[in-house]
């Protein structure tokens, strides 16, 4: 097949503020070759003091899951928007970062 005639646009948010609820999409290494996800309200953190980050904070998704997609408004057919991509997370903890899209520094 030809992909943008098989598949349909994602639609894209530059313009996303943090809103209620978020799912997240990838592969993680300890789980490979399975495609996983987390499903939960967001919030925000700083990794560093001078950029806040999307973060989702009970998110499992670890170590290979980077540039997987954060959709919103995902309906029953799968199809939501594209707000964020997996980013980073902490060695000692759950959860999972992503950027803001909106920014220049994003």
């Amino acid at each position: 097949g030809i992909l943008d005639h098989d598949v349909d646009a994602v639609k894209i948010d530059f313009d996303y503020r943090v809103k209620d609820f978020t799912f997240a999409l990838g592969y993680s290494s300890e789980h490979d070759p399975n495609y996983r996800y987390c499903s939960m309200h967001q919030s925000t953190i700083f990794g560093v003091s001078w950029y806040e980050n999307l973060w989702l904070d009970q998110c499992g998704l670890g170590a290979g899951a980077s540039g997987g997609p954060w959709i919103a408004d995902m309906d029953e057919n799968g199809v939501g928007t594209l707000f964020s991509i997996n980013s980073w997370g902490f060695d000692d903890k759950i959860g999972m970062a992503g950027p803001s899209l909106r920014t220049q520094d994003g």
